[in-house]
């Protein structure tokens, strides 16, 4: 559409207009009485004039990704939103406007070097984000409603000197700020400041009296000032990702969480820390060597995962309301009874314990013991009358012995990938209930043969089989090739096991479900020597653009706030999508907004929700999560989970897509190998900018860490390197690709990069989309430029115990 005339249309109810994804160059001249929102964004309007509109009811206007240069002089006195974010805007005055009732204004991702004095009597919400500001007017603002200012990812190099006596969230992420002094801000108000990425290297005394949330992370802080702060409300200070050596001596009252990962501290006292009502201490990813000595009796979750802790004492920590201790990722090699007369929930996973003292443990509330990943050969004689919840997965056990657990109310017991030879016996309590919880027993056949235990019914495990699990939801999803036996051609005692047993000469046809494609032979036969003649087969999805069905894993995240289609998402459990944390993030931040804001949508192929079938299934979000390590800037841990109101229907359109496993993280390493071809599906922009109208497939591949920085710093320098890291990776064509190439896009966000497996004959999640490196346009993008994926397999010990807790 390149031109609108709005006097012809007798539309008295219109509210909702959309002309996004169009050829205008203009406003368009409209007269509608009841319209209340106006959609203009990813056009060309390069001039807009308020006086042709006739829109008295206007509420909401976009004209985001356009090419504006300066703010349009409007005349709305009911507009209350305005999106100018991804236009070529050089300047803003805020006299020029004639909206009394402007609530939000967005200018983020323009050309703006300064900020004079606005005046802009109802605004509560200003995004100046993603420009090139060095420099902010600080005295003579007239907005007496500002509640929230974003100034993330500009060129200022200290705070500036504002004095808004209404602000209560302001956000500096990713500035060049050098230093941070507290009194040259006059926001008596002010609740919530993020300082994080820039170039801090220490931090003074600090005044900032109604300050409830401080962000520090991601600078390069070598020393805190440990005189007394005049922060009496502070209850989370954010100090992870810096160079500090040792705990600092802080002196603030009112604190509840303190977060120090990922810094190169050594050592832990206790005694200078004057937190009296501290509840939780993140110390992982460091370098302590032993358990803090800590006197901090408010405590009650301590974090110390991978750090370098060879020994751990119970008794010498002072934390007697301690609930959570996670000492996973470290190097001990033996646990001794331990006294933690609060604990409730104990990590020790990841580790190299060989052995684990059974007597003497006073933990009279512990709950949950997490062991797996260790060396242990047999179970630990544990007596422990509370403990509910035991994980001895991926040890080194060969026999199970009930006798020396005294564990009377245990409800869980986790022995999987471990050496075991036989099934543990009926000593360790409660009989096996043979429903689908024991469904992977009876696809092991060869060690089904070996089991020796009786179910709660009196069936005999080795008497299970497939057809008794039919019903059973499938972990990943179901197989997509279906086998149909004709006749048997000869017959003796030699057997090729497939799902089943098949007898010598056996042939075995094969079909793949719509919209997959059979590989290798559609014929096999079973041999004299007990196997399978030719190759496996399995299914491949194929045909450009997606199929409808072809990749049932798929979720779409639909913003109810904004009604757009923002992300994609991966289906990992029936009630559980996993997706980028940046997704459901507030815009410019690491805050998750309401999970009321969002929609998810399996089984969907069309953007337009007008054009799905009954295929289509939609929930509602009954919990988000995002991992506490996300950082909008740099993009470290961009995950996020999403549980479903109620779990989907497992359908032929709705699968699930299986997640990488420890047992096999080699095949999921393989998959990630230089060169490897992945799939990603998403309904982001295309070449010409504009979303796309239906599901689309591009098929990439990876490139190695190494060969993308070495690339990448030839290209744009050292800089723009800094988001890659080794729980991400990258992958799309070098500069001697085609034309024609493909590459993930704006609102490919969250989608999952996909990968066939062959040995384990499963299609499995191995990336998310995350970001791509640059801040172009599609349209603009050239081979060699490339997208930056999360590394799903370094994030499993999060996964997993979250969908766990949230049961």
């Amino acid at each position: 559409i390149i031109r609108v005339e709005g006097d012809g249309l007798e539309t008295p109810n219109l509210k909702k207009l959309d002309f996004s994804s169009n050829s205008l160059t203009s406003i368009p001249t409209l007269k509608f009485g009841s319209l209340e929102i106006l959609h203009l964004g990813f056009n060309k309007i390069t001039q807009m004039e308020g006086d042709g509109l006739e829109t008295p009811n206007l509420k909401k206007l976009d004209l985001s990704s356009n090419s504006l240069t300066s703010i349009p002089a409007l005349k709305f006195g009911s507009l209350e939103i305005m999106d100018l974010q991804k236009n070529k805007i050089t300047r803003v005055e805020g006299h020029e406007l004639e909206t009394p009732n402007l609530k939000e204004l967005d200018l983020s991702s323009n050309s703006l070097t300064s900020i004079p004095t606005l005046k802009f009597g109802s605004l509560e919400i200003l995004h100046l984000g993603f420009n090139e500001i060095t420099r902010v007017e600080g005295d003579g603002w007239e907005t007496p409603n500002l509640k929230e200012l974003d100034l993330s990812a500009n060129s200022l190099t200290s705070i500036p000197a504002l004095k808004f006596n209404s602000l209560e969230i302001m956000d500096l992420q990713n500035n060049e700020i050098t230093r941070l002094e507290g009194h040259e801000l006059e926001t008596p108000n002010l609740k919530e400041l993020d300082v994080s990425s820039n170039s801090l290297t220490s931090i003074p005394t600090l005044k900032f009296v109604s300050l409830e949330i401080l962000d520090l992370g991601f600078n390069n802080i070598t020393r805190v000032e440990d005189e007394r702060w005049k922060t009496p409300n502070l209850k989370k200070l954010d100090l992870s990702s810096n160079s500090l050596t040792s705990v600092p001596a802080l002196k603030i009252d009112s604190l509840e969480i303190l977060y120090l990962r990922f810094n190169k501290i050594t050592r832990a006292e206790g005694e200078g820390l004057e937190t009296p009502k501290l509840k939780e201490l993140d110390l992982s990813m460091n370098s302590l060597t032993s358990v803090p000595a800590l006197k901090l009796h408010s405590l009650e979750i301590m974090d110390l995962q991978k750090n370098k802790i060879i020994q751990v004492e119970g008794h010498d920590s002072e934390t007697p309301n301690l609930k959570e201790l996670d000492i996973s990722w470290n190097s001990l090699t033996s646990v001794p009874a331990l006294k933690f007369g609060s604990l409730e929930n104990l990590h020790l996973g990841f580790n190299n314990i060989t052995r684990v003292e059974g007597d003497g443990w006073e933990t009279p509330n512990l709950k949950k013991l997490d062991l797996s990943w260790n060396s242990l050969t047999t179970v630990p004689a544990l007596k422990l009358h509370s403990l509910e919840i035991l994980n001895l997965g991926s040890n080194k056990i060969t026999r199970v012995e009930g006798d020396g657990l005294e564990t009377p109310n245990l409800k869980k017991l986790d022995l999987s990938s471990n050496s075991l030879t036989s099934a543990p016996g009926p000593k360790l309590g409660n009989p096996i209930y043979c429903d689908c919880v024991a469904a992977w027993l009876v696809v092991n056949q060869n060690f089904l043969d070996r089991v020796r235990v009786i179910c709660n019914n009196g069936t005999k495990c080795q008497e299970l089989d497939l057809d008794a699990m039919k019903s059973c939801p499938a972990p990943c999803p179901y197989m997509i090739v279906d086998a149909t036996l004709p006749e048997e051609v000869g017959k003796n005692n030699t057997e090729c096991i497939k799902h089943g047993r098949y007898e010598t000469g056996t042939v075995v046809e094969y079909e793949c479900n719509q919209y997959y494609i059979l590989k290798e032979s559609r014929r096999r036969i079973c041999k004299t020597n007990g196997q399978w003649s030719g190759r496996n087969q399995f299914c491949e999805p194929g045909g450009k653009p997606s199929g409808i069905g072809k990749w049932p894993w798929q979720a779409a995240i639909y913003d109810i706030k904004n009604e757009l289609l923002i992300c994609g998402g991966a289906l990992i459990r029936e009630d559980w999508v996993l997706t980028a944390a940046h997704c459901l993030a507030v815009d410019g931040t690491a805050r998750l907004r309401p999970k009321d804001e969002f929609l998810v949508y399996l089984g969907k192929h069309y953007r337009n929700d007008s054009l799905d079938d009954e295929f289509v299934e939609k929930r509602k979000v009954s919990t988000a999560i995002l991992h506490s390590g996300f950082n909008r800037y740099n993009f470290d841990s961009d995950i996020a989970l999403l549980k479903l109101s109620h779990p989907v229907e497992l359908t032929e359109r709705v699968q699930l897509i299986c997640l990488p496993t420890y047992q096999f993280l080699h095949f999921s390493e393989a998959n990630l190998e230089d060169g490897n071809i992945g799939w990603v599906a998403g309904w982001g922009a295309n070449g010409s900018d504009i979303p796309s109208d239906v599901l689309t497939e591009i098929e990439i591949p990876v490139l190695s860490n190494v060969n993308c920085l070495r690339e990448t710093i030839k290209r744009k320098g050292k800089g723009a390197t800094q988001t890659l890291n080794s729980q991400s990776f990258c992958a799309g064509h070098d500069e001697e690709a085609s034309k024609d190439f493909q590459l993930v896009c704006s609102g490919d966000s969250g989608s999952p990069m996909v990968f066939y497996t062959q040995a384990l004959r499963q299609w499995q999640i191995e990336g998310i989309v995350s970001h791509y490196l640059g801040k172009k346009r599609c349209s603009m993008m050239l081979p060699g430029e490339y997208g930056i994926f999360t590394r799903v397999n370094r994030f499993l010990d999060w996964i997993l115990p979250k969908i766990e807790d949230a049961r």
